[in-house]
């Protein structure tokens, strides 16, 4: 009798390319809107979302969220967040909730923990983004701006590879 292969999925090899694979289109997506650029062609707008369900594609993409570059990354997660559909919008709105967030704007930072949790209820990173925003509701804008700052430092020191996106 030959060898079969877990029940569990793809073996590691393969997870990996595809996590590269998924990683890559992401971190193109990403480029490409801080090029000032769109995307607006429906399969790769899916492909984006699909991608985005790797936990760690997600947070390779969360740890490169910036002030500087918010806008950008802002505009990315606001028209994935629409085009996804069901359990797909969990991941970009709870992204586009960490941009808002970040940027002070807590209605739609709000807004967007919503939309990841209607999508998919008790989703981790919009559980997070609900506390953090509860956190800082109130807060003078300089001291909102501190604990976000100190927030992304520590996301950062805790996975520095995710930083990096995922290996080769």
């Amino acid at each position: 009798m030959g060898r079969s292969e877990p029940r569990s999925g793809p073996p590691a090899r393969q997870r990996r390319r595809l996590t590269t694979a998924t990683w890559r289109a992401v971190r193109a997506a990403i480029m490409a809107y801080r090029q000032g650029g769109i995307i607006t062609d429906h399969d790769q707008l899916a492909w984006l979302a699909c991608a985005l369900t790797d936990t760690t594609v997600r947070d390779a993409a969360w740890h490169r969220m910036t002030p500087a570059r918010n806008a950008a990354h802002q505009r990315l997660w606001t028209t994935l967040a629409r085009a996804a559909p069901g359990r797909l919008a969990a991941a970009p709105a709870a992204l586009l909730a960490f941009c808002a967030w970040q940027n002070g704007d807590d209605a739609l930072a709000r807004i967007a923990v919503q939309r990841a949790e209607d999508s998919q209820p008790g989703y981790s990173l919009a559980a997070t983004m609900r506390q953090a925003i509860s956190a800082a509701t109130g807060l003078p804008p300089d001291e909102h701006r501190a604990l976000i700052a100190d927030a992304f430092k520590a996301v950062t020191d805790i996975s520095p590879d995710a930083a990096r996106g995922p290996s080769r």
